[in-house]
C-alpha cells in the first residue's frame, strides 16, 4: 500500500502527459485550389448577341479564382444594365468553356465587378 501511494503522483503527471497529447488536434491542411487546366488567355475573341467581344482571363492559385477582363471591341462596355449583363454572361461563358473542367461552371466570386474609363469590365472567377 506503501508504495502505491508513492507512484500515485508519478502516475498521475504521466496520465497529464498523455491526456495532453490527445487533446492536441492537427490542423487542417491548407486548402488545395485544383490545377487549372487553361492559365492564361489573352484577347479571345467572342461573338455574343451579335457583337465581338474580347475576354483576356489569367490565373491567380494563390486565390484559386481567374482575373477576368471583358471589352466590347466596337465601343466601349458602359454603366448600363444590359451592358454589365452582357460582359457578365461573356465572361463566365468564355471561362467555362475553357478553363473549367468536365460539368463545372465559372462562377464570378463576391458579386463584384468595375468598369474603367476604357469601358472594361473586370471581375473575379472560379471553376466549381
Amino acid at each position: 500500500m506503501v508504495m502505491l501511494h508513492r507512484l500515485m503522483p508519478i502516475l498521475a503527471v504521466a496520465g497529464c502527459f498523455v491526456l495532453a497529447d490527445c487533446t492536441k488536434v492537427a490542423a487542417p491542411p491548407p486548402p488545395q485550389h485544383p490545377t487549372p487546366i487553361v492559365a492564361s488567355n489573352k484577347n479571345e475573341p467572342v461573338i455574343f448577341n451579335g457583337q465581338k467581344f474580347i475576354v483576356s482571363f489569367d490565373y491567380k492559385g494563390q486565390d484559386g479564382a481567374y482575373d477576368v477582363m471583358v471589352r466590347r471591341a466596337s465601343k466601349p462596355l458602359r454603366e448600363k444594365e444590359d451592358d454589365l449583363k452582357d460582359a457578365e454572361q461573356v465572361a463566365q461563358s468564355t471561362l467555362t468553356h475553357y478553363a473549367c473542367p468536365g460539368s463545372s461552371r465559372a462562377r464570378r466570386l463576391n458579386h463584384q465587378s468595375s468598369l474603367d474609363k476604357k469601358g472594361e469590365w473586370r471581375s473575379q472567377f472560379r471553376c466549381g
